[in-house]
């Protein structure tokens, strides 16, 4: 313990004594010739501090001044002028002492204060005078050394600095760091401050010999809010160091992962001996990796108080010992950056309060204070470090800067990839990334934000445009101007540039307002046009909203929906008020029920009304407001709609029918239907709308559908007409950038009569995926397995059997497809490929509209061609079990509906099962003569029913078309579908 006490003091002696040789330098130069020994003054020590330690000015008064008074010093930030006294020298550190001691030891004399060797020694001992001799004692180092230490550098006037070697160094060095503080300069913005702290503390560890540098190293403790630049000025330095100065990076020790005990001592090595096995420390190995290289902390306030000891003991001595190579390793040379991302500091008052916009980092110790009070345990390394740094919020005209460096950058990328000039030929695109970045504390977002404006749109026309872009090689950025973007801080209370953008920008998150723009890809005479145009502010949904339902700004319109004429006709009045509330006096319904089979678009007509009228679109469904305790769904109603008054938005509710329900008559659930109605009647009052959807409207409560609440009934339908269809399986084929050919597209109109919207998108995409999956060329058929999927639930797949179950499958469902060709039944398929239990299937097309007993017959008669196929062909099986429950059904619906041969009477509806016994007779005789007569069309038509067969067992599936011409070749026939 003495040994190390004695090198420190040591040290420090030798440090420290260079100051009094510099000042004994300039008292020579001041004094005339005098008998005796030259008088050394105070004003000659602060002068030399001044060369040699500007730091400690700058601790003082946190700017560079020129020499003081010789007796007092005024601080520039309050305009105090004190005496040299310890209220003063107490900013001195680690001088301590020294003014005071002459202060105390010695009297004034116009001004001038001797200082002599006693006073040295105890000011570079740290310690007052009267325990001077107690600490030699200690230490073993006799006032007699210490005199002899200064002495030496009085006498040759500080040789060590001002000799011609060490001027060579020091220019060199210095010359290092003005290319440094210049690479900084260009790429870090916004820190103005912290990096011209970085480089005085560069300056003053690489302007010292290093005999008075000792062995701890330099250290920085970054602190600030993420998004900042911590990490990106840690970056740059180890950047500018690896370029400049040719020292490689070392990886970032992050000291999340040395949390518990156990962990810190990989932080300085293991033990060969250890269990599982040692290892050479992260700190050590990089110092021994990098002698001079910067060591990187972060998230210094999650590490351990083991690893924080290990730190704060190298931060201290400069040596440890390595664990593993048993090595004394030296970090002298090495530079430390410890960061914490400690938010709630960085968000707390006193972290405002130390960092104002305008000023410069405060002094070090106010730092420290600040920081201890908010953290105790990060007192033990900011005592050590040379220089805890703040990062304070950028301000907007830094952004501006970072904008501009990012696109700088995004140049050169397009350059290095393409070989292409960037140019950017417009402030408002400057103007329109600012006001994209909704975060007005971070920088993070600003290159995300670069890259999904500008790169992605463009590699993504790349990929199509390749050759017309060859012939440019340039591209050019251009927005059109928006109103927006105007304006200057004119009133009183913004005190700049900066205040009037961040009020205009927290107003603006306050009132959820979000930029948005269309861009367009063109090309000139010479470039390639990326134009933003359109610009304008629509509301987006709070953060504090999420997870209680979904807020969106919707990009659905009606021109992107097919078959909703007639709904757009029915709410054009609706969406005339909301735009234009002035012109009627009369307020129209504002409340609305969607209601129709699933699958018919009532999500999609909703948020395309939102979209109309320009506001966000907020979207529950009942089950939402269903909770585990009493209350809870009334809470969410009245936050629903709180909710929604806040945003001036459409309100969509799916499901309703969960809430609204007269069938629903427990407690909690009137609760809720009564908060929904007070709601409602409360809604009539604001610019908003409420949209209810559901799949079973006559279920609904009549009080929720009468007039003044949802009382606009719109029933959507299926899509019937064929030019519905035609145009929603173009749009589905184009946004997926299929081309399919005429004849694909007229078979598929035809095939999905009375389709939902749903199912139709889903059968385009799915039969896409199929022909991507196999890599074939796309046809009719991947769009028919897909049609089965979506219909059935199912991908069919080919079931091994035996040749004979083959055969019989093939019997069976050639019996269906033959019938329904002859009795002119269209259908979309033949298969022997099974869909779970069923081992084939042939899907027909249901008719629409009204139903003769012609068509009921011909139906019957298909339900039956599979079994008297069987009994020509092969043998009867029990798969016919569905087909006869199917006839049997269809035979009892015409004696009910008296479409029978000789009856006239309808019965009332009753169930299948009863109806069946009762006129079972009459089914029997129907299916019976039905059942001759399908077995004379496929007597007739045998070689027909042979063909297809043979074709089923061969190719498994067979559309109507192919059936068609199998039946052309074998009868040689031609003839047409009815």
């Amino acid at each position: 313990m003495a040994e190390e006490q004695t090198e420190r003091i040591r040290l420090r002696t030798e440090r420290y004594a260079a100051v009094m040789s510099e000042a004994a330098k300039r008292a020579k130069a001041r004094c005339t010739a005098k008998k005796g020994n030259v008088l050394i003054t105070i004003s000659d020590v602060f002068e030399a501090l001044c060369l040699i330690h500007p730091e400690s000015f700058s601790q003082i008064l946190g700017r560079d001044i020129p020499l003081p008074a010789v007796s007092q010093i005024t601080c520039p930030e309050t305009k105090a002028t004190a005496n040299y006294s310890s209220e003063v020298d107490r900013y001195l550190s680690p001088f301590g002492g020294i003014i005071d001691q002459m202060m105390s030891s010695s009297s004034e004399n116009s001004g001038e204060i001797p200082v002599d060797s006693l006073h040295i020694a105890g000011a570079l001992c740290w310690d007052p005078i009267p325990e001077v001799k107690n600490i030699l004692s200690v230490c073993g180092i006799p006032q007699d050394m210490i005199r002899s230490i200064v002495s030496k550098y009085i006498r040759h006037e500080a040789s060590l600095v001002a000799g011609p070697r060490r001027k060579k160094e020091l220019a060199a060095r210095l010359e290092k760091v003005r290319q440094i503080h210049q690479y900084l300069q260009t790429r870090c913005f916004g820190q103005d401050d912290v990096v011209n702290s970085i480089i005085i503390q560069l300056s003053i560890a690489w302007g010292m010999p290093p005999a008075n540098r000792g062995a701890k190293p330099l250290s920085f403790f970054f602190v600030g809010a993420p998004g900042t630049g911590k990490n990106h000025l840690t970056t740059l330095l180890q950047d500018a160091f690896e370029s400049i100065l040719g020292i490689p990076k070392l990886k970032t020790i992050d000291f999340a992962r040395f949390a518990t005990e156990q962990l810190p001592i990989d932080l300085i090595g293991r033990d060969p001996n250890w269990k599982d096995g040692g290892h050479e420390g992260l700190l050590t190995g990089a110092a021994v990796a990098s002698p001079e290289g910067i060591i990187v902390i972060e998230n210094y306030e999650r590490g351990h108080e083991c690893a924080v000891s290990y730190l704060d003991r190298i931060l201290e001595t400069g040596y440890a010992e390595d664990g593993f190579t048993k090595k004394n390793v030296c970090f002298s040379k090495n530079i430390f950056i410890v960061i914490t991302h400690k938010k709630e500091f960085a968000e707390s008052d006193d972290f405002l309060k130390l960092v104002s916009k305008d000023g410069e980092n405060p002094p070090r110790d106010k730092i420290i204070e600040g920081l201890v009070k908010f953290e105790p345990k990060f007192y033990s390394t900011l005592r050590l470090v040379d220089a805890p740094v703040l990062f304070r919020k950028h301000s907007f005209r830094s952004f501006f800067s970072i904008i501009k460096s990012n696109l700088s950058s995004l140049a050169q990328r397009f350059a290095d990839a393409y070989d292409a000039v960037c140019e950017f030929e417009s402030e408002d695109f400057y103007r329109l990334l600012l006001e994209m970045h909704p975060n007005i504390d971070s920088a993070h977002p600003i290159s995300s934000a670069l890259d999904s404006v500008l790169l992605m749109p463009f590699q993504n026309w790349l990929l199509d445009h390749y050759a017309e872009f060859e012939k440019r090689k340039k591209i050019r950025i251009l927005c059109d101007p928006f109103s927006d973007f105007e304006g200057a801080p004119d009133r009183k209370e913004f005190k700049s540039f900066d205040d009037w953008m961040e009020a205009r920008t927290r107003r603006r998150i306050l009132q959820a307002k979000r930029l948005v723009f269309s861009q367009e890809i063109e090309t000139d005479e010479d470039a390639v046009v990326l134009h933003m145009k359109d610009i304008s502010y629509v509301v987006m949904p709070s953060i504090e909203d999420a997870g209680y339902f979904s807020v969106t700004v919707p990009d659905v319109s009606f021109s992107d929906l097919v078959g909703v004429d007639i709904v757009r006709e029915r709410i054009a009045e609706v969406i005339d008020y909301f735009n234009h509330p002035d012109k009627s006096k009369i307020r129209p319904d504002t409340g609305l029920i969607l209601y129709g089979p699933p699958g018919t678009g009532k999500t999609s007509i909703a948020k395309a009304i939102a979209n109309e009228l320009g506001v966000p679109f907020i979207m529950v469904t009942g089950a939402d407001f269903a909770k585990p305790f009493p209350g809870e769904g009334v809470a969410s109603v009245k936050k629903l709609f709180a909710a929604a008054r806040r945003y001036g938005a459409v309100v969509f509710i799916d499901e309703i029918d969960a809430i609204g329900s007269r069938d629903n008559a427990s407690p909690e659930n009137a609760r809720i239907i009564n908060a929904f109605l007070t709601e409602l009647d409360g809604f009539r009052e604001r610019n908003m709308l409420v949209i209810g959807a559901t799949n079973r409207y006559e279920v609904l409560d009549e009080a929720l559908v009468r007039p003044g609440r949802l009382s606009l009934k719109i029933q959507l339908g299926l899509l019937h007409r064929a030019d519905d269809r035609r145009k929603l399986i173009e749009m589905a084929l184009d946004q997926a950038q299929v081309k399919v050919s005429r004849e694909i597209i007229d078979q598929l109109v035809k095939t999905t009569n009375s389709w939902s919207p749903a199912n139709l998108i889903a059968m385009i995409f799915g039969g896409i995926r199929f022909a991507r999956r196999r890599g074939q060329k796309i046809n009719f058929s991947h769009f028919a397995q897909a049609r089965t999927v979506v219909m059935l639930g199912e991908d069919p797949q080919w079931q091994e059997g035996s040749a004979k179950e083959i055969h019989l499958t093939a019997v069976h469902e050639a019996g269906h497809a033959v019938t329904a060709v002859l009795r002119g039944i269209p259908f979309v398929q033949a298969t022997i490929q099974g869909v779970g239990s069923t081992a084939g299937f042939v899907e027909h097309l249901g008719r629409q509209g009204f139903s003769t007993a012609g068509d009921i017959a011909r139906m019957i008669d298909m339900c039956l061609g599979g079994r008297s196929a069987e009994e020509m062909l092969a043998e009867p099986s029990d798969g016919v079990q569905s087909d006869f429950e199917h006839a049997t059904n269809l035979a009892a619906a015409m004696i009910r509906l008296g479409l029978a041969k000789g009856n006239i009477m309808a019965v009332a509806e009753e169930t299948i099962k009863e109806f069946t016994l009762r006129y079972r007779k009459e089914i029997e005789d129907i299916l019976q003569e039905r059942m001759r007569g399908v077995q004379k069309l496929l007597l007739d038509h045998r070689k027909f029913l042979e063909a297809v067969t043979s074709a089923l067992e061969t190719q498994k599936i067979l559309f109507e078309a192919d059936i068609i011409t199998i039946k052309a070749n074998v009868e040689g026939k031609h003839e047409k579908k009815s």
